[in-house]
C-alpha cells in the first residue's frame, strides 16, 4: 500500500507541472494578444485624430475664403446695404 502511495505522488506532481506549463503558455498567448490589441487601438486612435484634424482643416479653409470675399466686397462697396 505504501509503495502505491509513493508512486502516486510523483505522478500527481508531474501532472500538476504539465498543467502549469500549459497554463503558462496560454497566459503568454493572452499577453501577446492583449499587446497586439493595444497597438491596434493606438493606431486607430491616431487615425481618428488625423481624420478630425483633416475635418477641421477642410471646414476652416472655406470659412477663411468667405471672410476674405466679404472683406473685398466691403472694400469695393459691392455689399448690399440690407445684407449688412
Amino acid at each position: 500500500m505504501a509503495d502505491n502511495t509513493e508512486n502516486m505522488v510523483p505522478k500527481m506532481l508531474e501532472t500538476i507541472r504539465d498543467e502549469q506549463r500549459a497554463m503558462h503558455g496560454d497566459f503568454n498567448k493572452l499577453t501577446t494578444s492583449h499587446d497586439n490589441l493595444t497597438a491596434e487601438v493606438r493606431i486607430s486612435n491616431a487615425h481618428v485624430a488625423a481624420l478630425v484634424q483633416s475635418e477641421v482643416h477642410t471646414h476652416q479653409r472655406p470659412a477663411e475664403v468667405e471672410a476674405r470675399v466679404d472683406r473685398i466686397e466691403r472694400r469695393l462697396q459691392l455689399v448690399d446695404p440690407a445684407r449688412e
